[in-house]
């Protein structure tokens, strides 16, 4: 027997805690782990307010348009859609990103990057103003990150999809840092000329073998485009160090977000582009190698 696909109990009228019970249940027997938050944040959402207000009014009766649009969302969180699409928005390093089809949803262990960059950028001299490019931006959240926590820094952001670009300028412009993050649509650095001081990248890293055995959130909805890496899965990354030889200043610095598996093949790559550079692996909170950053010698 297949498993329903209606939420909405049979009673005329429905209190909130006894919608929330039910959608938590239904979201919980599709395997889902974490139905209690899911619920409630899809219950916030088809309510318009937030999950405080929720929680303060579980005893109120569900407006009708709400349950619909609840059940709605409900049916499309058991299609295995995303939840961060389905709500429009993701929090990322305490900001709240839209997302969109079409664009990859950005990750918490992603934070970390975003923790050298700032280091590294308040790291060096105030004068002159460091040229910092972010390779890959999406929906922008990286240098939205970077931009919203360094005071007067300038960033130039790129992307090869419209799509990326247009959310990611309404980001900007949402958290008032427009005016520093210069997107720019570019196939890697084919677009740039002058000295790059710190390069930022969490490009597509997985190998082409592995996507059909992604979870079907990612698989089925996120963009194949922002996950496949090639064969190794180092094709992009190893593409960009290529392209950045030139374009880097003497003393400048790499960061880049990849798999475990992937890091001795790009320092041996590195190598040979800089054989006195410097690496050094950052792990994030589940001690897993997860950002290279190279530092060149001036």
């Amino acid at each position: 027997m297949s498993k329903s696909s209606n939420f909405t109990l049979p009673n005329s009228t429905m209190r909130i805690v006894d919608k929330l019970l039910h959608v938590e249940k239904s979201l919980q027997s599709y395997g889902i782990t974490e139905s209690h938050i899911e619920a409630s944040l899809l219950a916030a959402t088809a309510l318009g307010e937030s999950r405080a207000d929720l929680y303060a009014n579980l005893y109120d009766e569900i407006p009708e348009k709400a349950l619909l649009a609840l059940d709605g969302f409900v049916e499309r969180r058991l299609q295995r859609e995303p939840l961060a699409y389905i709500l429009q928005n993701r929090e990322f390093y305490g900001l709240q990103l839209g997302v969109r089809h079409g664009v990859f949803i950005p990750r918490p262990e992603t934070e970390l990057l975003v923790d050298l960059a700032i280091q590294r950028i308040q790291n060096r001299p105030a004068q002159p103003t460091p040229a910092v490019v972010e390779v890959g931006t999406g929906c922008g959240a990286i240098s939205i990150a970077i931009a919203s926590n360094v005071s007067g820094v300038s960033l130039y952001a790129t992307d090869i999809s419209n799509v990326a670009l247009s959310l990611a300028k309404t980001n900007a412009d949402t958290h008032d840092v427009g005016e520093f993050v210069h997107l720019v649509k570019s196939d890697l650095l084919t677009c740039f000329i002058g000295t790059i001081d710190i390069l930022i990248a969490n490009l597509p890293y997985l190998e082409s073998s592995r996507i059909p055995t992604l979870a079907p959130e990612i698989f089925l909805h996120e963009p194949i485009e922002a996950l496949d890496g090639g064969l190794d899965g180092c094709r992009l990354i190893n593409q960009l160090l290529s392209q950045a030889s030139n374009l880097l200043a003497s003393d400048a610095t790499i960061l880049l977000e990849m798999d475990p598996e992937q890091f001795t093949v790009i320092v041996e790559h590195a190598k040979t582009i800089w054989p006195t550079a410097e690496f050094t692996r950052h792990y994030d909170l589940s001690q897993t190698d997860r950002i290279l950053e190279i530092c060149l010698n001036s």
